[in-house]
């Protein structure tokens, strides 16, 4: 996440992430692309190997709809 960007939590495993001022369509796939692979990524908590589960949805609005 940049500075710029806003994470919320909008239900008990529910979150938005908001990431303004990308570049269009292309930025948005690829910005989801690595928010799959980051949370993808084996986790070990103790001795126990944890794994999520992921559902990503996209949205773009354009500067001229705001």
């Amino acid at each position: 996440m940049r500075k710029k960007d806003l994470l919320a939590r909008v239900g008990d495993s529910e979150f938005v992430l908001i990431l303004s001022s990308l570049m269009g369509e292309g930025h948005a796939i690829l910005a989801a692309n690595k928010i799959l692979l980051g949370a993808t990524a084996p986790l070990t908590i103790g001795e126990a190997d944890v794994g999520v589960q992921i559902v990503l949805g996209i949205a773009l609005l354009s500067g001229d709809t705001a």
